[in-house]
């Protein structure tokens, strides 16, 4: 007869220790993917964006900015960071709420209050342009950097006759008052200095040297985004003369 076979002993000790070592296992896996999940994609920057809808031509304030933290590789290269390096300069485009706020799309510091020799950072397409200015050719004094104003122009046809009046250009942005590093509060400005493009800075040119020019400032409320022209004939490599001016406005000269 076959001897019986003894029955097989389990071994509880190690049996106990591989369950410790499947319980750590699991737990380890756990926390690294819950921790993966949790990490952020990359590293953030603080980036400066306007706190609300704003307008072409607007002088910035601590209520109009913010600042956001954004993933470093969506920060545009020229954006800015601190509420103070913008603060009191003036926009040179429209910004939508939580648009960054880009270096080139503000005027120099101090532009506010005509301080400061700052250089000018004009948006893509504008020039910045000067014009003459006096106590009863600008409204008194009462254009600021922000302000948008409309230009009208005073023409003496030649061979005589009426002086025509026409307003030619509309809701341009003023970026500076005076001279840069002038003093606020020295009185009426000699000069206006704003953004246009080439084209009508052409046209202004030549307004200036064949008509008389005068300003209007506009209702805070009534004025608009600036819209400089689309188009310009007879500008911007062309030549800008009395036939151009007759057909950009038909009936001034």
């Amino acid at each position: 007869m076959a001897a019986k076979s003894s029955p097989r002993r389990i071994n509880w000790p190690l049996v106990a220790l591989g369950l410790v070592v499947f319980g750590f296992g699991f737990v380890a896996v756990t926390v690294y993917g819950q921790s993966l999940r949790s990490a952020p994609s990359g590293s953030t920057a603080a980036v400066l964006v306007a706190a609300r809808d704003l307008a072409l031509g607007s002088v910035l304030a601590p209520g109009d900015l913010e600042v956001s933290h954004l993933n470093s590789a969506d920060v545009p290269p020229s954006a800015l960071s601190t509420v103070a390096s913008a603060q009191g300069r003036v926009l040179l485009i429209a910004l939508r709420r939580g648009q960054p706020v880009l270096a080139n799309f503000l005027t120099g510091a101090g532009a506010s209050s005509g301080s400061g020799a700052g250089s000018l950072h004009l948006a893509q397409g504008l020039v910045a342009y000067t014009l003459p200015a006096s106590e009863q050719q600008a409204v008194a004094g009462y254009i600021e950097a922000g302000d948008r104003i409309d230009v009208i122009a005073l023409v003496v046809p030649r061979g005589g006759g009426p002086t025509n009046v026409r307003t030619v250009f509309v809701d341009v942005p003023v970026i500076r008052i005076g001279a840069a590093g002038q003093a606020s509060g020295a009185g009426t400005a000699s000069s206006l200095t704003v953004a246009v493009s080439e084209c009508d800075a052409e046209y202004l040119t030549w307004l200036l040297a064949n008509a008389q020019l005068k300003y209007s400032l506009p209702s805070g409320l009534d004025q608009a985004p600036a819209a400089t022209s689309g188009s310009c004939p007879g500008g911007a490599g062309g030549v800008v003369g009395v036939s151009s001016v007759q057909g950009r406005w038909p009936g001034l000269y």
